[in-house]
């Protein structure tokens, strides 16, 4: 369910996608790429259950929202003890309606809107915190503090257009239980842009680079969790 209000005010209940990062709240059929980049599939909050309120004003947008916490999807595990997610979205010209999207059509007006997003959970133990406690599916929701911010970027000149993330994400497992201590620092940039050539042909290239902080190695007894990639 959801209320607006004459002012721009608006409050909400029930699921919603929790808003964090830019990428992962623009529309699967507003995207720039066939998908979404790595970075974000790892470090997106997906879906919450909870409630959310906001503001969205001629040059800016407030979200706060109080929920069950990261990737909690339509389940309600017990673990998540307090979740709260916060973005703020600042226009510096431009028009609201081209910013549903990444992609900068020719007829668009120019844009610029800055970005910046925050989320902070803790989560109790489950069970004996060590077999659905560290290196479980359910970190979201189980003996896991998350730190997560994110600062963003999205320009347009009608016709051509630039995106930039950096998302920084900490996770310190087993704090609660007799599961392994472990703390994770972990980075990610998004650097994406495309140019219409014509009306109907676009030239789109992204580069993303990520961090686990040792993630991988924790969990899968291998390295290599740093990498980069470039998508054409």
């Amino acid at each position: 369910g959801k209320k607006t209000f004459d002012n721009g005010g608006f409050v909400q209940a029930g699921q919603f996608k929790l808003p964090i990062t830019r990428e992962w709240l623009v529309s699967e059929t507003r995207q720039q790429f066939v998908e979404r980049s790595l970075v974000d599939a790892r470090f997106a909050a997906i879906y919450g259950q909870g409630v959310q309120a906001g503001w969205l004003g001629e040059d800016a947008r407030v979200y706060a929202s109080f929920t069950d916490g990261l990737r909690s999807f339509n389940r309600s595990l017990k673990g998540t003890q307090y979740a709260v997610s916060g973005r703020v979205e600042a226009k510096a010209f431009g028009n609201w309606a081209d910013y549903s999207e990444f992609e900068s059509q020719r007829e668009d007006g120019p844009l610029l809107v800055f970005g910046l997003g925050g989320h902070v959970q803790d989560g109790g133990v489950i069970g004996d915190g060590a077999t659905v406690g560290f290196g479980s599916p359910d970190i979201y929701s189980n003996d896991t503090r998350i730190t997560q911010w994110t600062a963003d970027v999205n320009w347009g000149v009608g016709g051509a257009n630039l995106f930039a993330a950096l998302i920084s994400n900490r996770e310190q497992r087993g704090a609660q239980g007799p599961a392994p201590l472990q703390t994770f620092h972990q980075l990610g940039v998004v650097v994406q842009g495309g140019v219409f050539v014509t009306d109907n042909t676009e030239v789109i290239a992204r580069y993303e680079w990520g961090d686990l902080a040792g993630e991988a190695t924790a969990l899968a007894g291998a390295g290599g969790d740093a990498g980069a990639t470039l998508s054409v």
